[in-house]
């Protein structure tokens, strides 16, 4: 009977999740709930993690986002892998996580008021997801080593690495200053424009690269308006910024090219920015799609670095 359940099959362990609590959980967990697409399910998946059920989609799997992360970042359907929904936005169903009968559920510091009722009916885990140490995929790391795919990732991070040269050298042959002697910004367009923070793996691709952030403030810190993960900037600011590298993005709404959708955005919201950005004029911009981008994954970076790669290309100097 022990070894008939999956958790006793492969053993358990004692550990301390990122909420300072002790879960005993499954070595090897093979049914997974995940609480958190962007940040929990999409580094579980590319790691080659059996996730059954994730939030924010219907019973056959279709996402309730804007755009499917897992279709944008990871190129798979959920439905044909067989995971299913957990209730819509804003309602978790426990009763449908229950229904999943996982050995394991993932959560974040979001889920920290519903342990209580998620514990009863698994293992859960919490790993905080926007905490200011956890940056790039450095959570998608803590991942692999808590659930023993450590030879996973470290197989994806050294085709990383590899990328990371490859687009490097082509900035450089392209006539573009090397990236490790130059300055970059993400800012996202949506009723507003605010700057990213570390946090996905499309900012870790940016720093790998060797890209330092802007400084931008009047305090000369690129922290000076708190550690949120974006920090509001003004119409009249934008166009005045000159890093050698800006790149923007949506509020995950696109799932192709958003340069005519942000264009015309920006257009609103910063009267004429095309004639007073450098960045603009000098065709050093970059319209990158956020759901590619904004996961906390290798995935994600590798989608960044073919972002700068294809700009390289189609704008050598």
């Amino acid at each position: 009977m022990l070894l008939a359940n999956p958790a006793f099959a492969v053993g358990t362990k004692s550990v301390t999740d990122d909420a300072g609590r002790e879960v005993t959980m499954p070595v090897r967990p093979q049914r997974i709930v995940s609480l958190y697409e962007g940040l929990l399910t999409i580094p579980a998946l590319e790691l080659g993690l059996n996730v059954v059920g994730s939030f924010g989609r219907d019973d056959d799997g279709g996402s309730l986002f804007g755009v499917d992360f897992i279709r944008e970042v990871l190129g798979r359907d959920a439905g044909a892998e067989g995971i299913v929904g957990t209730g819509p936005l804003g309602g978790l169903d426990l009763e449908r996580v229950r229904a999943l009968k996982p050995d394991l559920i993932l959560g974040s510091e979001l889920d920290m008021a519903m342990l209580g009722q998620l514990e009863k009916i698994a293992p859960t885990y919490v790993l905080h997801t926007r905490a200011s140490k956890s940056t790039g995929f450095e959570s998608q790391r803590k991942m692999a080593r808590l659930l023993d795919k450590e030879d996973v990732y470290n197989a994806l991070y050294v085709q990383y690495r590899d990328k990371i040269e490859e687009v490097r050298g082509v900035v450089v042959a392209y006539g573009q200053p090397d990236p490790r002697q130059s300055t970059a910004m993400l800012v996202m367009v949506r009723d507003d424009i605010s700057v990213l923070r570390d946090l996905t793996g499309g900012m870790q691709a940016l720093r790998d690269l060797g890209y330092r952030a802007l400084i931008w403030s009047k305090s000369g810190r690129e922290d000076a308006f708190g550690d949120g993960w974006r920090t509001p900037l003004s119409a009249e600011e934008f166009p005045r910024l000159n890093p050698d590298l800006l790149l923007a993005t949506d509020g995950f709404v696109a799932a192709t090219d958003p340069t005519d959708m942000l264009s015309a955005k920006l257009d609103v919201i910063s009267p004429g920015w095309r004639r007073f950005s450098r960045p603009a004029q000098d065709h050093r911009m970059i319209f990158v799609p956020s759901a590619k981008i904004a996961t906390t994954t290798v995935a994600s970076a590798m989608h960044m670095l073919d972002a700068i790669k294809r700009w390289a290309l189609e704008n050598p100097v």
